[in-house]
């Protein structure tokens, strides 16, 4: 069953519990009153050790520096990378996608991207994707799902619709404070650009 009366401590870390999934636990979280942090812009992204995540590391921390409130999951030794994605998850108003061609990959991981994007999509919150890859890999289409079904790329055709206007950096040599400031002007459109 669901633990009792959770609570979020002031590093984002949740206590060790035994869940349902990690839905199910947010959703609790949500429903029993906890203290909601500050909010925020969670960055989602596949880590992979690539290039990539570096990329959007220096986006989270060019954001930051531009003031806004984003968050991107980082776990150190003694840490766990689910609390954190919950933290993340239960704080958001908006989710922006780092959209390289794996992204959206259903992995054996509860906490992948696959997970974070069904999450923001059943729970109506708005999504600003950064389209990272090229056209023909748009709406990213990662590997077949870790079970071979293909709710990864399934998931993503969905969600990533024609009508969903993202930011393209496919084709741009990166420049991660140009980048940042794009995402900020564009979140302030929508809206949803909470600030440190």
């Amino acid at each position: 069953g669901l633990v009792t009366n959770p609570r979020i401590d002031g590093n984002g870390n949740l206590p060790s519990s035994e869940t349902t999934s990690a839905e199910d636990l947010v959703e609790y979280i949500r429903q029993d009153g906890a203290p909601t942090e500050k909010p925020l812009v969670m960055i989602s992204a596949r880590f992979k050790g690539d290039k990539y995540e570096d990329m959007v590391r220096e986006l989270a921390s060019e954001l930051k520096k531009a003031g806004v409130n984003a968050y991107i999951v980082e776990a150190g030794a003694g840490m766990t990378f689910g609390d954190k994605t919950l933290f993340g998850l239960h704080n958001m108003v908006v989710m922006v996608c780092f959209c390289t061609h794996h992204y959206g990959e259903r992995t054996v991981a509860v906490y992948s991207s696959f997970g974070e994007l069904k999450y923001a999509s059943e729970k109506r919150i708005d999504i600003l994707p950064i389209k990272m890859c090229e056209d023909k890999d748009y709406p990213p289409s990662p590997n077949r799902d870790f079970d071979g079904q293909n709710l990864g790329p399934a998931q993503n055709k969905f969600v990533f619709s024609a009508d969903l206007v993202y930011n393209d950096w496919s084709s741009r040599e990166w420049d991660a404070e140009k980048c940042a400031k794009e995402t900020k002007e564009s979140l302030m459109k929508m809206g949803k650009c909470p600030l440190l």
